[in-house]
């Protein structure tokens, strides 16, 4: 009976609350102006070791695809969580042992 109790409350509080992420970084760029000479596919890399959840949102104030742009207003936001060292494989070669 207790079990079906806890179960009742928990529902009732409702969903746990989402978790802060492990590493965050926020970046942003101002440029007067901007002048796009090879059009192409613009990317960053994010790599957070090891491997795990992440979230990447570029935000910019102008549309995309032009060939210069003034007063480019660029903002990146990068979320991750690390993954829980007690479920990584211990697989991994060590040396120096």
């Amino acid at each position: 009976m207790n079990g079906a109790i806890s179960l009742l409350l928990a529902a009732a509080a409702g969903p746990a609350p989402a978790a802060l992420p492990d590493i965050e970084i926020a970046a942003r760029v101002k440029a007067r102006e901007v002048r796009i000479r090879q059009q192409g596919r613009a990317s960053a890399e994010v790599r957070i070791e090891p491997e795990a959840a992440k979230q990447v949102q570029v935000d910019r104030n102008l549309p995309k695809g032009q060939s210069s742009y003034r007063n480019l207003d660029l903002t990146l936001k990068v979320k991750g969580r690390l993954a829980d060292p007690l479920t990584l494989s211990t697989d991994v070669p060590r040396t120096g042992d």
